[in-house]
């Protein structure tokens, strides 16, 4: 049980230490890097959870596993994601970002999605769902916008 109580003094640690370090405010992990946004419908995804959830599928219970189930990571040369909750113990609205790069394609590189879930009724929904491209042949082949890759 020791273990197990110096696991928990470790996670609150890295916890205050990461609050301290950042103000107490959530730090986007893609920076500037983003020029531009293209909002998205939700639609099409919430669909994909709504069936999910009729099917009686245990991922849409958490918001960590959405992007496993929402996203095609396949055919891709890297990927990340990150997940920022508003609150700890009591959850009602996630932030969840997904950078895809190396894309199998001669324009597009990567792109990033920024979806907004929150919790109603004990269920989880999409509520936004925002993106932008990485371009091969772009001056600022680093950053991301809603513009069409050329």
């Amino acid at each position: 049980m020791k273990w197990l109580e110096n696991i928990a003094l470790l996670l609150l640690i890295c916890f205050i230490s990461g609050c301290v370090a950042t103000g107490g405010k959530s730090v986007k992990p893609y920076g500037q890097l983003v020029k531009s946004w293209e909002q998205r419908s939700t639609t099409a995804l919430s669909m994909i959870v709504e069936d999910a959830r009729n099917n009686a599928e245990t991922w849409v219970l958490s918001p960590f596993l959405y992007p496993q189930h929402l996203f095609d990571f396949s055919e891709l040369k890297d990927y990340s994601i990150h997940y920022s909750a508003q609150g700890i113990e009591s959850n009602r609205k996630s932030t969840i970002i997904v950078i895809r790069d190396g894309f199998w394609d001669d324009s597009v590189r990567g792109d990033i999605h920024e979806l907004v879930i929150e919790k109603a009724q004990d269920q989880w929904e999409i509520t936004s769902v925002k993106r932008a491209f990485r371009c091969w042949r772009n001056l600022d082949s680093a950053s991301y916008s809603a513009d069409a890759c050329l």
